[in-house]
């Protein structure tokens, strides 16, 4: 992997892309209308799951899942398992 990384770097511009990503603390199954119903009624909330497990997701690929832990006041992703 560290071959990769350093072949990337090479890379002109590697330093400047940007992927947007997101930590999912929830997911659940819901059809178009399901959605429309709750949006209509102001929203919806899902509970996180109690060990604080999630996921990093980037265009809707999961690559990390981990948990959400609190230090120093703040909240943080901390992987345990990265993606192939």
């Amino acid at each position: 992997m560290g071959d990769l990384k350093s072949r990337i770097e090479k890379l002109p511009f590697a330093d400047q892309v940007e992927v947007a990503t997101n930590v999912v603390l929830a997911r659940t199954r819901l059809c178009a209308a399901d959605v429309s119903r709750l949006a209509e009624k102001g929203g919806f909330e899902l509970a996180a799951a109690d060990d604080g497990a999630a996921c990093l997701e980037a265009g809707g690929v999961i690559i990390a899942s981990g948990r959400i832990v609190r230090r120093f006041g703040r909240s943080f992703f901390k992987v345990v398992e990265v993606g192939e």
